[in-house]
């Protein structure tokens, strides 16, 4: 990989981070549902899993692989640390 392409990769993640640490909404990619209306991040709400449960990524961090986006953060359930979660995407929203 080009140094060129690590700088804008990096850059891409400081300012994702920015946007998140500053309560602002993140640009993502627009997907569509099956009833054709975009699906939207809000920020101040709780988050879904696949599986319908809250995200744990306290702390966490997006890093960008292959075509891939990957949230790791720490799992704060019982509002304690209990872990390392990881969470994957190809869109950022689902």
């Amino acid at each position: 990989m080009s140094n060129r392409r690590k700088l804008f990769k990096t850059f891409c993640l400081l300012l994702v981070t920015a946007f998140l640490i500053a309560g602002l909404p993140v640009p993502v990619k627009e997907v569509y549902a099956e009833e054709s209306k975009p699906q939207t991040i809000k920020n101040g709400e709780i988050w879904y899993d696949d599986r319908g449960e809250p995200i744990q990524g306290h702390g966490g961090n997006i890093l960008y692989h292959e075509g891939k986006f990957y949230w790791v953060g720490e799992n704060k359930y019982t509002a304690n640390f209990s872990g390392i979660a990881l969470y994957s995407s190809e869109d950022l929203v689902n």
